[in-house]
């Protein structure tokens, strides 16, 4: 509720509808702070593992980010 959107991070540019279910878990992966949004984990989570973020997140989600700097779109939902 508190994170603001769109979030710009880098080059990039998210926006969602999130609500992950195992944040703890990433948070842990991630090495982050607990008090960080699901937004956010989210932006980590691709700046870590590229395109292969998707497959680090559980929950209900709807996601568009734009990659500035490989200048593409990723469009992901949970199943």
């Amino acid at each position: 509720l508190s994170e603001s959107l769109p979030l710009r991070f880098h080059a990039h540019t998210l926006v969602c509808h999130c609500r992950l279910f195992h944040r703890a878990l990433l948070i842990q992966k991630l090495g982050v702070d607990s008090s960080i949004g699901d937004a956010h984990l989210i932006a980590l989570a691709y700046l870590k593992w590229q395109l292969d973020f998707v497959n680090h997140l559980e929950g209900e989600f709807s996601i568009a980010l734009w990659d500035g700097e490989q200048e593409r779109l990723i469009c992901v939902s949970d199943h």
